[in-house]
């Protein structure tokens, strides 16, 4: 076997150690409705429920990512497990009587997609360098940070983001490293209008369509971003005015998801979220200012614009920046993950940059392969850790429900009122079901008596009926029927008058239950960790 043979094998070590780890990622994170405060039934219920919404010939309900190609994937997916086990009926049926399994179906399929994507851009970054160790080191990095590793298989947009990513930088890896600008602007604008398609966090990586060269290639790049963008949301178009809408919302809002004043920026919270990134994303942010630094000291010594060494890295740069301002205002650690990929691009690029032509080539080399071993280090301990947490809060989430469940059994006919990461099967359909209303009459009859509480609207979701105002829980009472709640200690429920049942930790994390005896008037009454207290004004 010759070396570059031997070599070619080595980049399948990551893809493989995505695989396993995906696959004990997977074994942790299922049931999807058990998984209480991370990786829970959201956003898993919505898409999968938009997903039977195309299967029965409609658009979807949720676009707000927009999420379309995510949507389009599961159904295909949810259709071919349907027809291989042959359960019966039609599909939709068969799948909501047991989402968990094509959930699973799903999940498995996005591992795949995100196992290929790297063993790709191995391949690329290995032709452009003839370094497997530059090549590997990339491969890494869907592993090495918290925020995304748990995504690579979990039912959800950044899952596809992932994979697009990849495949993104695979296809600029000519551009990176060999000096090539021969790329496909065609080829790279589809890519970019998928990764748009699937999430608006995507955006940050169109700046690399800058690297394509000549103003006709990057005008070629961003027409078919925008062609490649409106073919994947295609089903999505009868309901695109409400996209455009929530964008907006997002742009104007000083708090997420449109929430807060509107022209406003929440400053406080900002520098909040900025100290949280730095901290969850260090690597990432060493690599940005280095980036900078690399970035000036070539003009300041070429003063060229157009010199490689100061567009590559100052377009990497600008993307981080671009990237990390999206993220501050609408703040998640995930919303970063496209714009982390640049990550070891920038330490790759900086090892075989001008920059570093004073270190002999072998120290170089060496000193790359010990980052590279660190990599695989910090993978195996980022797995270790999720997987602690993950077991930590599903095992919290047990004990809360082996006491919940045996107080429920006494009220047998009571109306359940479930709020958002509560953990029984109807939690996860009645999430579900608030993104996709156009399943409400499949679903009615499942739902019978469990009502939906939305805590960012502070209404109530009753299936077959719709959204209900919180005086729904007085009619209830009235009718002389028990009305219990499962729940946090989340603000909005201090609107109630309540009862506890079974009062666990004093813990966001932990799940109580409740009788609600009425409602208290939120100006009036709080809730402190289950225990009602009348505020002294009144």
């Amino acid at each position: 076997m010759s070396p570059k043979t031997h070599s070619v094998w080595l980049l399948l070590f990551f893809p493989m150690a995505l695989a396993v780890a995906g696959f004990v990622y997977l074994s942790h994170i299922s049931p999807a409705f058990a998984g209480g405060h991370f990786y829970n039934h959201d956003p898993v219920y919505t898409y999968l429920f938009n997903a039977l919404t195309l299967l029965d010939g409609n658009p979807p309900d949720h676009i707000d990512h927009p999420g379309t190609p995510l949507q389009v994937l599961a159904a295909i997916v949810v259709y071919l497990h349907w027809s291989i086990v042959g359960a019966g009926g039609d599909v939709v049926s068969a799948a909501l009587e047991n989402p968990e399994a094509y959930i699973y179906s799903v999940s498995v399929t996005l591992l795949a997609i995100n196992v290929l994507a790297n063993m790709y851009v191995g391949k690329k970054i290995f032709n452009a360098t003839g370094s497997v160790v530059a090549a590997m080191l990339f491969q890494s990095t869907p592993l090495i940070f918290r925020a995304v590793a748990v995504r690579i298989v979990y039912f959800s947009p950044e899952a596809l983001l992932i994979a697009a990513s990849l495949v993104l930088i695979g296809l600029f890896a000519p551009v990176f490293f060999a000096k090539n600008n021969k790329v496909s602007s065609v080829g790279v604008g589809i890519v970019c209008g998928f990764g748009v398609a699937v999430k608006l966090t995507f955006l940050p990586l169109l700046g690399l369509l800058l690297l394509l060269g000549s103003k006709k290639k990057i005008a070629t790049g961003i027409a078919f971003t925008i062609i490649g963008f409106l073919i994947f949301t295609l089903p999505a178009w009868p309901k695109f005015g409400e996209h455009v809408n929530w964008v907006l919302g997002l742009i104007v809002s000083s708090e997420r998801y449109g929430a807060g004043e509107k022209v406003g920026i929440n400053l406080s919270s900002m520098s909040a979220n900025a100290a949280f990134l730095l901290w969850k994303y260090a690597l990432f942010y060493i690599v940005s200012v280095s980036l900078a630094v690399v970035a000036v000291k070539s003009f300041l010594k070429n003063k060229k614009i157009t010199d490689p060494d100061f567009i590559i890295p100052g377009v990497l740069f600008l993307v981080s920046i671009v990237g990390t301002a999206l993220v501050l205002k609408h703040f998640s650690p995930r919303y970063l993950l496209p714009t982390s990929f640049i990550t070891f691009i920038g330490v790759i690029w900086i090892f075989r940059s001008s920059t570093m032509t004073g270190l002999a080539a072998a120290f170089k080399n060496r000193l790359l392969s010990y980052i590279l071993g660190s990599s695989i280090f910090f993978s195996i301990a980022v797995l270790f850790f999720n997987i602690d947490v993950i077991n930590t809060d599903r095992d919290i989430q047990k004990k809360d429900m082996a006491a919940i469940s045996l107080e429920l059994d006494k009220f047998p006919n009571a109306i359940l009122i479930g709020a958002h990461t509560c953990t029984l099967p109807e939690c996860g359909i009645s999430h579900g079901l608030w993104h996709t209303p156009s399943m409400n009459a499949r679903l009615q009859e499942s739902l019978k008596n469990f009502v939906w509480h939305n805590i960012w609207t502070n209404k109530i979701y009753v299936a077959g009926s719709g959204w209900k105002p919180l005086s729904v829980v007085n009619d209830y009472i009235a009718e002389g029927r028990d009305v219990l709640l499962l729940s946090r200690d989340y603000t909005p429920l201090r609107s109630y008058i309540l009862e506890p049942l079974v009062k666990n930790k004093n813990d966001n994390n932990n799940q109580s239950l409740y009788r609600v005896l009425g409602l208290s008037g939120a100006d009036c009454m709080e809730l402190y960790h289950g225990n009602v207290k009348k505020r002294d004004h009144c």
